[in-house]
């Protein structure tokens, strides 16, 4: 029998993922249960949420989504808008098949939505629902009370183990699996042991992108297939190049991780040549293909891994690039790789200006200067940075605000900001310390109205730091943030203009000194040989002054 048909006589299972097609590890999983004879399709219920359904702030702590700020204002990015409709159109496409099982991967984010379907499945169709993803690895217990089983931490084997357990006639509930949490009859959770994280990456099969087992299920329409027309995935292919983090910030489920699962977070990168080999099949299979996205926490953390891996990326793939860095560790040398081999958009989370916030509320130990000295080395190689800060933020001081505004008003290079409220995500550092503070601050909404308005216009060079620095003691403006809103509402937003308008100002600053050297230069050489050169040097930087000063406004 052929491998083909013997995969095709094999009970399947459904993943499910949850606004987020992109699903790196999802299809992991589809690929290593379909390689283990067990064909996996997949259902992507709404699009990632790059472009999430947007709705008003009501109520900025609500479960399903969180608050982005953008200069025309804030937006409620939303992870869990699923309509009555669409969830009928999934269920209508569960019932095609007898599924093995039915698996969900869930954030934080979706869980109440992951919770619904898995009451609709269950009720209409009888099949057993297996929760895995992020949020069921840093809230297992959580999950337990309301999926039939879990899959907690790395899933590549648990669930193809859980697959061949299953289709050899064994109940769900009497399984005794590492790394799944299995709910028994009486109600009672078996709890296997946390299974070792993989030791080699290189070993999982390339992620599963078969258009004939992919549905999407979107704007209450079925699309049958991996991607609608014009969707991203059409001519961008994810990619992780290795897993783990060496940091363990407050709010991000690797404080999480670190705490409760140490072995799961040591930094693990695949072969340069491994994640070539994946790049060039995924250039075959889709012609389309014109940009990589690279969604490891900290890529290229390790300089030598980059030096052997930037030749191959060059002659193998060249194609331009986004990936995420962090300030700590990142030096010119990677900064020169990165150009080098087409980066075209660099992310690194800085979250505060402030030392003492870092520190003390974010458990970031990188200082103030590192992060600028990265951000130098970006801007020296012209690559456009993505700058993520958060806002809002419980234990936040007046002098942590200010220091954030003055970072901001020296940023350099071409960069966009990103910025939204944090959130105290369930199980994270900060969610515990708030939990235990018997009286938790509540940040202010109309300060953060004020700070959040002068952040933009920082960001946007709308205003120079000195008066941004004298805005802040406007108590007038305190008062009424608005006017600040109703400021950033006449300007460019265009990402581009911070860049441009930044260089300009930085050409005419540079500019300005070299005159005042000039000036003083000639003062000193009054008289000596030398004085015309400086007279000539000076007129002429004047002159260009004047130019720029004018473009610059």
């Amino acid at each position: 029998m052929s491998r083909g048909n013997e995969v095709s006589r094999m009970k399947p299972v459904a993943l499910i993922s949850l606004c987020d097609e992109f699903c790196y590890g999802l299809r992991v999983l589809a690929a290593c249960l379909t390689d283990k004879g067990f064909p996996a399709s997949l259902f992507h219920v709404k699009r990632l949420a790059l472009s999430a359904p947007e709705q008003a702030v009501s109520d900025p702590g609500a479960a399903g989504g969180f608050t982005a700020i953008y200069p025309t204002g804030e937006r409620r990015m939303n992870y869990s808008i699923v309509t009555p409709r669409e969830e009928d159109l999934l269920i209508e496409q569960l019932r095609a098949s007898p599924w093995l099982f039915v698996g969900i991967s869930v954030m934080s984010l979706n869980r109440d939505l992951a919770l619904r379907l898995t009451r609709r499945i269950q009720r209409d169709l009888g099949a057993p629902v297996v929760w895995g993803g992020v949020h069921a690895t840093i809230a297992p217990e959580d999950c337990a009370a309301l999926a039939d089983a879990v899959c907690v931490g790395e899933g590549e084997e648990t669930i193809v183990e859980l697959a061949q357990a299953l289709a050899g006639g064994r109940a769900l509930s009497d399984l005794e699996i590492p790394g799944l949490w299995a709910r028994q009859r009486g109600g009672e959770i078996v709890r296997g042991p946390l299974r070792p994280p993989l030791k080699s990456l290189d070993a999982l099969p390339f992620p599963q992108y078969d258009p004939a087992r992919a549905w999407v299920i979107d704007d209450e329409q079925v699309f049958h297939g991996d991607i609608r027309p014009s969707e991203h995935l059409k001519t961008h292919y994810p990619m992780m190049a290795g897993r783990g983090c060496p940091y363990r910030c407050s709010y991000c489920v690797w404080s999480t991780l670190k705490r409760d699962h140490p072995e799961m977070t040591k930094l693990r990168t695949r072969s340069p040549q491994g994640v070539i080999d994946e790049l060039v099949h995924a250039k075959r299979e889709n012609p389309a293909m014109a940009f990589i996205d690279f969604f490891d926490d900290v890529f290229a953390n390790d300089l030598k891994w980059l030096e052997a891996f930037a030749p191959l990326y060059r002659r193998h793939v060249n194609l331009p690039f986004f990936c995420l860095i962090h300030p700590a560790g990142f030096t010119d040398a990677k900064a020169r790789l990165l150009k080098e081999m087409g980066a075209l958009q660099v992310q690194m989370g800085v979250q505060s200006g402030s030392d003492r916030l870092n520190r003390e509320v974010f458990s970031r130990t990188v200082r103030r200067e590192t992060v600028l000295a990265a951000m130098d080395h970006l801007a020296r190689h012209d690559l456009l940075a993505l700058y993520d800060f958060l806002t809002n933020v419980p234990y936040e001081t007046e002098e942590d605000r200010m220091e954030t505004l003055t970072l901001l008003c020296r940023i350099p290079g071409r960069f966009v900001v990103q910025m939204a409220k944090v959130v105290p995500f369930p199980g994270t550092e900060l969610a515990r310390r708030l939990a235990a503070d018997p009286h938790p601050p509540v940040p202010d909404e109309k300060t953060y109205r004020f700070w959040n308005a002068l952040y933009w216009l920082a960001a946007l060079r709308a205003a120079s730091e000195q008066s941004l620095v004298k805005m802040t003691r406007d108590n007038f403006l305190r008062e009424n943030p608005e006017i600040l809103w109703e400021m950033l509402a006449s300007l460019d937003t265009k990402p581009e203009r911070q860049g441009e308008a930044d260089f300009v100002r930085r050409l005419h600053a540079d500019l300005q000194g070299e005159f005042e050297r000039l000036r003083a230069d000639h003062d000193r050489l009054k008289g000596r040989r030398l004085v015309r050169l400086a007279v000539a040097l000076s007129d002429a930087t004047k002159r260009l002054l004047g130019s720029i000063h004018t473009t610059a406004r």
